[in-house]
Formats: C-alpha cells, structure tokens, sequence
C-alpha cells in the first residue's frame, strides 16, 4: 500500500533524530532474552475461562478468613488456645483444595513471565516519550502507549508475586493464613477480565515500536541514503543504487529502469564481473524500501510488491533432492505465484546452472 509505505517512512524519519529516547528503547528491549513460547503460553491463559473471580463466597472469603486467622493468633498468644487458629487454617487449605488443579494449570502458563512483561512495559513507557510530531503512526501508537505499559506493568507485577508460591515458606504460611494463592488468582482474573481483549494489540505495538526503532537507527547511522518516492504505477527506478553492506570505498553503484518500459532485464557479463551482487543490491534496497527505510541511491522510486528470488538455492540430502531439482521447485513456486496476477519482482540468479547448455537454454524459455 503506497499510503501505507508514505507514512511509514515519515515514522522512521521523525524517530530518527530522537537518539536518546531511542537508546532507552533498545535499552529496554535488550534487558533480558526472551524465551520461545513466553507469548503462547500468555495466549493460553488469555484463553482459559475465568473460574473463581464470579464465585461470590470468595469475594467474601478472601477478606473474611485471613481477618479472622489474625484474631485467632492473637486469641492463641493471649490464651494458648489453639481451637480457632486450626479451624481457621484448616479452611483456608481446603479452600485452596478445591481450586488447588485450576491454581496449578494458571501458575504454569503464568509462571516467570514477569521479567519479559517489565521489559515490554519499559519499551512501550519510553516510547511513550518520543515526539511523534506529524508523524500520524507515532500518534496513533502513543494514543496506546501508556495505558499498554500501566497494564501490561501490573500483569508482571502480579505474575512475579504468584512466583513467590514457589517459595515453602510462602506456600505454607501465607496459604494457610491469608489464602495467598486465592488471592493472587482473583487479582490475575480480574486483570484478565479488564484486558484480555488489548493484549495482542499491546504486543502489536511493542512489534511496531521495535520495528519502528531499528529502522531509526538505520536512518540515523546513513544520513545519506535517500527515501524512495512510491508511485502507483508497477515500476523500480533507481540511479546511483549500490549495496547497504558494502564499504563506500568498495562499493560500485549503478542505475536501472525496470517497468515503465522493460519488464525483463538480462544480465550479462564475465565471472566475478558483479552480476549477483547487483542482483542483491536491488532486492535488498527492494525490502528497506518496502520496509519505509532508506535506500543507498542518490535518487529511488518504485511501487510495493512481492519480491521473488532465486539466487541462493542447494540441494538436500535428507529431502532427495538433486541441485537441479531444487531450482526447478523454487521456479515452480515463482510461476504458481505470478499466475495470480499479483505485481512482483523476480531475481534469478544463472537459471538452471545445474544442468546442461540444451537444458538450461530450452527450460529458460
């Protein structure tokens, strides 16, 4: 979407001249690693129906039970009578009892999750703090940004005291006084019946920032690099395009015109002469374009599309299948994709180098 592509590149060049509140971003999204599965799990606690929060006896229980444990150990320390102390514990653990399953299926989808949940809260909180100037994304996401990182604050706060159920002493005092993991539970319900169904837009937007931030960065460390002007029209049109990853010192860079009046260019030139490379450069600058960041040309224009490639493909052994075979596979699925009418640019790389001249010649035609 070229309105889509437009804004995204105005995102990137108004972040790219905040470095502080930047570096507190990446600061924040490099405290701790996370695990694959911590947002699953999250999903599937979302997902479990809530089962104690509408029971109305424990919203009594809660309050009323620990309230008369306290009297009944102050009764025990002023009388030695123990009767009501063992009564009162003794209720509290078949309370917990009863729900002890369901406690044990939440604490596992829960569990540790308060480290990854702080470092999401302190990335939307410092981005909070960004000038989104005109910038209408920025806007909308700052809109989001601070409710998400109160919420999403409060669900690791409340999932790190949970943890504390690992704890013996926690487990068996607090339990049996206070009716600690009764408590805890209510808390996360409650938390998940206020925000279950803004959860996912919250990491949609930690994503974003994320994505928003590195490109920034980009933009920042490559003052030269040009925006690419979209059109709507199916063209690439580029001078002075070089490799992103290449020295300045080493790099060649060229121009090129595809679309508005050739739709296929053949390369052509000795070995080691910069065929593949070139072939890289485009699509590489292609996807940072796609992307809203800069490019490395001195002037870039180009509608959005799919970009197709067959440049780096092997064989394998576990899959039976030959060198050959593979590229005809990858080429296959770029003529399936092409069929659907879908606007797209095709980088291939010396087609059908795995079999001979005839072959190569009558399969590329």
């Amino acid at each position: 979407d070229p309105e889509t592509n437009r804004a995204n590149q105005q995102t990137v060049e108004t972040l790219a001249g905040q470095a502080l509140q930047r570096q507190q971003i990446t600061a924040n999204g490099l405290l701790h690693s996370e695990k694959e599965g911590t947002l699953y799990d999250i999903g599937l606690w979302l997902m479990e129906p809530n089962r104690m929060l509408n029971q109305r006896w424990l919203s009594v229980a809660r309050y009323l039970l620990p309230a008369f444990n306290l009297w009944a150990f102050y009764h025990f320390l002023d009388t030695d009578s123990l009767g009501p102390l063992l009564s009162g514990l003794a209720l509290a653990w078949l309370i917990i009892f009863i729900f002890s399953k369901y406690i044990f299926r939440q604490h596992k989808l829960i569990t540790k999750k308060g480290a990854i949940l702080e470092q999401y809260a302190g990335i939307l909180n410092s981005f909070s703090k960004v000038d989104a100037g005109n910038a209408a994304l920025l806007q909308s996401a700052k809109k989001d940004a601070h409710d998400a990182a109160k919420g999403i604050y409060q669900l690791a706060r409340l999932s790190s005291m949970f943890d504390q159920r690992l704890n013996l002493v926690v487990f068996a005092v607090l339990n049996g006084f206070v009716l600690y993991d009764i408590q805890c539970m209510l808390e996360l319900e409650k938390w998940k019946s206020t925000y279950k169904d803004r959860f996912d837009l919250w990491v949609d937007i930690v994503g974003r920032i994320e994505l928003w931030n590195s490109l920034a960065g980009f933009r920042f460390n490559n003052p030269g690099y040009t925006f690419p002007l979209v059109h709507e029209q199916v063209c690439i049109i580029a001078t002075d395009l070089a490799h992103p990853l290449i020295p300045a010192s080493q790099n060649v860079s060229n121009s090129m015109e595809l679309g508005s009046g050739e739709k296929l260019v053949i390369l052509t030139g000795s070995n080691m002469s910069g065929k593949t490379t070139f072939l890289r450069t485009i699509g590489v600058n292609m996807v940072l374009a796609q992307c809203g960041a800069p490019v490395n040309a001195t002037a870039f224009s180009f509608r959005p599309m799919l970009i197709l490639t067959s440049i780096r493909v092997g064989d394998s052994l576990q899959e039976n299948t030959s060198y050959f075979m593979a590229e005809l596979k990858k080429l296959r699925s770029i003529i399936d994709v092409l069929a659907g009418g879908v606007p797209a640019l095709v980088l291939i790389d010396e087609i059908l180098r795995g079999t001979n001249s005839d072959d190569k010649t009558h399969g590329s035609e």
